[in-house]
């Protein structure tokens, strides 16, 4: 198990974004406690790690190249977490996208600017409970099953995709919509 990332923060709506992400990911971490009433955010210890003394702010020991590394502002380190876990509940066979995902939208193919599949979209961030907890909607958190994983899986079930070894020059987001448009059925549960 890896070493936990230290979150410096106050029961806040920033710095509980910082909580549920790390909860939603499975990274292990320990909260160090800032309290800003009375003024904590002003010592050298936490001004060390973030000199614009605001939480949330975290230091992760096993950092990018297996450095510590500090980070602050939410934004920041909600968009660093989720690229550590790379998925939820640091799933190696899932990775973390930032594309819009709708909802019904599960089991959806993720292409790639080619027009290619790259991956299959599995889940969302749940965005309800974030901002229940934190009083803010969370953006564009989604996860996909890697393609890899994708292809393993069908031809197990004796279906083998068409794949693709050449790189076909990338198309822009409008292009790749007209590609899966033609792949793509509207449903409706009706009950």
């Amino acid at each position: 198990m890896s070493a936990p990332i230290q979150v410096w923060t106050w029961p806040t709506p920033n710095g509980h974004k910082v909580h549920i992400m790390l909860e939603e990911t499975g990274l292990p971490y320990e909260v160090i406690p800032v309290a800003i009433g009375a003024g904590d955010q002003f010592k050298p210890e936490f001004l060390a790690i973030t000199p614009n003394h605001r939480i949330p702010a975290i230091v992760d020991p096993e950092g990018p190249d297996g450095k510590p590394f500090s980070l602050f502002e939410s934004g920041a380190i909600l968009i660093y977490l989720a690229e550590k876990a790379k998925s939820l509940a640091d799933n190696p066979r899932q990775f973390q996208i930032s594309a819009p995902v709708q909802p019904g939208n599960s089991g959806g193919p993720l292409l790639d600017l080619a027009g290619h599949v790259a991956g299959v979209v599995v889940a969302k961030l749940n965005a309800q409970r974030v901002a229940e907890r934190t009083g803010d909607i969370p953006q564009n958190v989604n996860f996909a099953i890697k393609g890899a994983e994708a292809i393993a899986f069908l031809q197990a079930n004796g279906v083998q995709p068409q794949l693709e070894d050449t790189r076909p020059p990338l198309r822009s987001a409008a292009e790749v919509g007209e590609i899966a448009h033609p792949s793509t059925v509207f449903l409706r549960c009706m009950r």
